[in-house]
């Protein structure tokens, strides 16, 4: 992206990451397992917002690097963007499943967990973040 744009111009990223507030702890362990089981596995990191800065800040053609994060409600207690949420969260979950088939869930099948997981969201009034991230490419 810094490539294409021109001196004096913005480049602007937004990420998403698997990380809930107000998850319960059986849906925290579930998403725990997948994130580090794909990490180690597959060498797939689903947590990378933390990382950008630093992405941003070693190309030296970037200057004035900032950042924004947002609320975002998972569920129907957030209205129909907390149900429009919930069912991208539910539709990337479920693609993930070839991905994940190495990991083993004791608690049952792993398309039966993930609906699980999304009522148990909806109910704690679970929440996550998007990160907004812009950098102006030095003149």
């Amino acid at each position: 992206m810094v490539r294409v744009t021109k001196p004096g111009g913005w480049i602007e990223l937004m990420e998403r990451d698997i990380l809930w507030y107000n998850e319960s702890d059986a849906v925290k362990n579930w998403r725990t397992k997948i994130v580090d089981g794909l990490k180690a596995g597959k060498g797939i990191d689903l947590i990378i917002s933390p990382l950008i800065p630093s992405y941003l800040a070693a190309n030296k053609s970037l200057t004035n690097i900032s950042k924004d994060e947002r609320v975002e409600p998972l569920g129907a207690w957030g209205g129909v963007l907390g149900q429009a949420y919930a069912q991208i969260i539910t539709w990337g979950a479920k693609n993930l499943s070839d991905a994940v088939a190495d990991i083993q869930f004791q608690e049952g099948d792993y398309n039966s967990l993930i609906d699980m997981a999304m009522k148990d969201l909806d109910n704690n009034k679970s929440f996550d973040k998007s990160h907004r991230f812009w950098a102006m490419k030095k003149t």
